[in-house]
């Protein structure tokens, strides 16, 4: 049955045949943790979060004792923002298994998730008491000072994870943190270097088609920097080198990725064919998931901006990783005129994570338009306090500096 579940799912692109697989699988053998196990994972990939976790359920029904089946409740919990729940069964799995780190880490991610850094980053340093070589757990623990807006101390613990580091997976890990938080601080250039060393250590142990499709996908940052040809020249070479119909699929994510600074109408719609054409050859529910993000775009575009916010919203958490999801949403509500909703809902986020530059930078515009100027000084200042050592080619910087001058201008007025 795992041969057959294998080939379907990853020779063939077939995952309606897979799932057959695994229910014959489930007739013959149901009191079995692996057809459930496999279930769990195909419901994953189609963004059914529900659905896993029930399979989970069964398996504890039919065994009580197994109790990986806490972790992974928690994980599917975690995917759908649910940080409660997700902590409930990550607690379950750590008075189980309270000897190793692995359960300190799954609690770790569940305050993460819940906006509580502190209460994060000293899970994290529990499970590094008892791996105290555990480079990953640095590396987190580097994450709960980024989203403390601790940089410097930052910074100092990645030199530091960088002198511990032994293997490609440490490497990957430290450099792609360096990424991050060069990222919120504007600092580009210094992200696409630590970024491009990232994916180098990262060739040496992931798949190759993988790490073509994720360069694709980071292209974007150099049109961040206004870098449009450079952008381009990664993107057709990394075309040219990946299989198809995968290179298909991982051109058109960077093109919708540069699209949210350039809001270019040609690149969406290349982007949408490419995505088209992809689905004809294979049936992956990330794909549907990118369309809906590109034609929320278009719409943006073209000022419907309440169809794009229908867009956009399902994928605010499916995509939270990427940030500029809610970005374009607020955008859309100051584009509508729209700026008390948009306040709502920025205060609301950065509550939770409160160096995300992007929504910062739109609620900063949305107290523009009441004519608050004192709360978008304030949000300003401490934006410009971030990106104290930002490119000036940052297209957000350049922005933020506009605004500045504006919101002084009118304050000198007054």
């Amino acid at each position: 049955y795992i041969v057959k579940y294998n080939n379907y799912l990853f020779e063939k692109g077939k995952p309606d045949q897979a799932f057959k697989v695994v229910e014959m699988w489930k007739k013959q053998y149901p009191e079995s943790i692996e057809p459930y196990f496999h279930l769990s994972s195909l419901y994953m990939r189609e963004f059914k979060y529900n659905k896993s976790i029930e399979q989970f359920q069964i398996i504890l029904e039919n065994h009580p004792t197994f109790y990986q089946a806490y972790s992974w409740i928690s994980y599917y919990y975690r995917q759908m923002n649910d940080a409660d729940n997700g902590l409930l069964y990550a607690e379950k799995y750590l008075e189980c298994y309270a000897s190793e780190a692995h359960s300190y880490a799954i609690v770790a991610r569940c305050y993460k998730l819940k906006g509580d850094y502190n209460k994060a980053k000293e899970f994290w340093e529990q499970a590094l008491v008892l791996e105290m070589d555990n480079v990953h757990y640095m590396v987190e623990i580097v994450t709960q000072e980024i989203n403390l807006g601790n940089f410097a101390e930052a910074s100092e613990q990645l030199e530091e994870s960088l002198l511990n580091c032994k293997t490609n997976q440490d490497f990957h890990s430290v450099y792609d943190q360096y990424h991050v938080l060069y990222s919120i601080q504007g600092r580009v250039k210094d992200a696409i270097t630590s970024h491009s060393k990232a994916l180098d250590y990262q060739d040496q142990f992931h798949n190759p088609l993988d790490n073509s499709i994720h360069r694709m996908i980071q292209a974007h940052q150099y049109q961040s920097i206004n870098e449009y040809k450079k952008a381009m020249e990664i993107i057709d070479y990394e075309v040219k080198k990946t299989s198809h119909p995968f290179n298909l699929l991982g051109k058109a994510i960077g093109l919708i990725l540069m699209s949210v600074y350039t809001e270019n109408k040609k690149d969406l719609e290349t982007a949408l064919s490419d995505l088209s054409e992809f689905k004809k050859h294979k049936k992956f529910p990330i794909a549907e998931k990118f369309e809906n993000y590109a034609n929320g775009q278009l719409c943006m575009i073209n000022k419907d901006y309440e169809k794009a916010i229908e867009l956009f919203k399902p994928l605010e958490v499916l995509f939270s990783d990427l940030g500029d999801i809610l970005s374009l949403n607020l955008k859309c509500y100051n584009r509508n005129k729209d700026f008390k909703k948009a306040i709502g809902i920025a205060e609301s986020h950065l509550e939770k994570e409160p160096v995300s530059t992007t929504v910062m930078l739109e609620l900063i515009k949305s107290y523009i338009g009441l004519s608050d100027i004192d709360s978008a000084n304030k949000h300003l200042t401490k934006l410009l306090s971030i990106w104290n050592d930002a490119d000036e080619e940052y297209i957000y910087f350049k922005e933020a500096k506009e605004l500045w001058k504006t919101l002084n201008k009118t304050k000198a007025i007054a």
